[in-house]
């Protein structure tokens, strides 16, 4: 509207300015009377006269003309005046509409921020807690559900460790296997000197070795050790040889220091050939390429066989001055570090 009323007094003014020249226009026409007749410089003819130079109208025709075109445009004013004075009211009743919107507006923004914000507030509190109070409640059923699982879970494992325990029985090993180790370990007893034909078999039921007829267990602690000391790497050679997954590396712990040799005992322990510790030692020097057996021992080794595998005495507490103390080397602070070298020399 503010740009029709813009439009529509440009309008108005224009027609002013044609009244104005309408009016230049009579008066002209007016003064033009008064003038005198001029001849012409070139034919000497009046300019006034009824030839080709004769351009002076007439007087009345132009009052006429000016007359009938002013009248136009003032009845044009008159419909735009008209027309600007109804869009001029139209202004003012969308003014007084947008000041009573604008009033309205308000009002409700008031009532939203006393009253509905607060409440809306207030529900989006509630609805929070309620969420964090179901995801309270989804966690615990969860967990229940959870441990309800797992004890199923252990009710199923029970039962069938009880009815294992209950029948008491091993999966049977193959026997080509078993007599390729049990030949193994006939091997070793052979190279320890083992007094007896030193038939081995594996008893399934008590998963260990029989040595001629007589279980492992039933000898005393000391031909235990021995027995269990060839089982062991007999278990090794063998796993080498017919390439079956085995670390490579066996220790053993005091194999010797509980035989007796030669003297027995009421726990069973029989009289054992008294070159068996030799030959243990002995059979330690001949051993495969790849194959690696620490003895951990507090009997010496015979000397010559001390000089054919790695030999190391831990003297303990009572070390003298370059002994060694324990597996852990004791720390000697020096006051000059000595050049490090790597096993091939290099430093």
């Amino acid at each position: 509207m503010d740009e029709l009323l813009s439009r529509y007094h440009l309008l108005d003014g224009r027609y002013a300015s044609d009244l104005e020249r309408l009016d230049f226009v009579a008066e002209g026409a007016h003064y033009f009377k008064e003038l005198q007749e001029t001849h012409c410089p070139l034919c000497d003819q009046v300019m006034g006269g009824p030839h080709e130079h004769s351009a002076e109208a007439s007087a009345e025709r132009v009052h006429q003309s000016t007359r009938a075109e002013a009248g136009k445009i003032l009845g044009h004013r008159v419909d735009l005046a008209a027309t600007i004075e109804a869009v001029t009211s139209r202004k003012q009743d969308r003014v007084m509409q947008a000041a009573s919107a604008k009033a309205n507006i308000s009002r409700i923004e008031d009532r939203l921020s006393q009253s509905v914000i607060p409440s809306f507030t207030e529900v989006a509190a509630r609805l929070d807690n309620l969420v964090s109070q179901r995801i309270e409640l989804e966690r615990a059923s969860s967990e229940r559900d959870q441990i309800r699982n797992l004890s199923e879970l252990k009710r199923q494992i029970e039962t069938a460790l009880g009815a294992k325990e209950e029948k008491g029985t091993w999966e049977q090993l193959p026997s080509k296997a078993l007599r390729e180790l049990c030949s193994e370990i006939e091997a070793i007893l052979g190279e320890w000197g083992w007094k007896g034909p030193g038939r081995v078999d594996f008893d399934q039921k008590e998963y260990d070795i029989v040595v001629d007829g007589q279980s492992r267990q039933s000898h005393g602690k000391g031909v235990r050790a021995v027995l269990y000391a060839a089982f062991a790497i007999g278990l090794l050679r063998y796993c080498k040889t017919a390439g079956k997954p085995h670390p490579g590396m066996l220790v053993i712990d005091s194999p010797l220091t509980s035989y007796k040799k030669g003297k027995s005992s009421s726990n069973g322990d029989g009289p054992v050939d008294p070159g068996i510790e030799a030959s243990f030692w002995e059979s330690l020097t001949r051993l495969d390429d790849g194959i690696q057996v620490i003895i951990v021992e507090n009997k010496e080794p015979p000397q010559d066989v001390a000089e054919k595998v790695h030999y190391q005495w831990f003297a303990g507490d009572a070390a003298n001055p370059g002994d060694r103390v324990g597996l852990i080397p004791r720390y000697e602070p020096q006051l000059t570090s000595p050049a490090l070298t790597y096993p091939d020399g290099s430093p």
